[in-house]
């Protein structure tokens, strides 16, 4: 599926692509990194296994500027409502660097969504 330019969600304007098939996989990056540091050689070996969901946070990449705090809680609302755009109710994640602290606070808020 080719990439999807800048939707609202969560009231900000989010840069998201889905690839691959399989079982939802959602990659976040770290604060400052956005979804083309993932590095396409990992995304081709993933996207055989798994549907990739990569999106560039509030004020990094290819989503909008960033306008006001921003906070784990709202980076994890984020990917929740992401998540909920796109009719996935629940799904595998791997975060890197700081970014681990989103899918734990979305667990805590809404255990659902995070498969593993």
């Amino acid at each position: 599926m080719p990439p999807v330019p800048n939707n609202s969600i969560a009231e900000i304007d989010l840069y998201y692509e889905r690839r691959g098939s399989g079982d939802p996989l959602l990659l976040i990056q770290g604060l400052g990194g956005n979804s083309l540091h993932w590095g396409e050689p990992l995304l081709a070996d993933l996207e055989r296994d798994f549907e990739l969901i990569l999106y560039d946070h509030r004020g990094a990449g290819r989503s909008a500027a960033l306008n006001g705090a921003c906070t784990i809680a709202s980076l994890a609302a984020d990917a929740a409502a992401l998540l909920d755009v796109l009719e996935i109710a629940s799904a595998h994640v791997v975060a890197s660097r700081w970014a681990g602290w989103s899918p734990r606070s979305s667990r805590c808020s809404r255990p659902s969504v995070c498969a593993r």
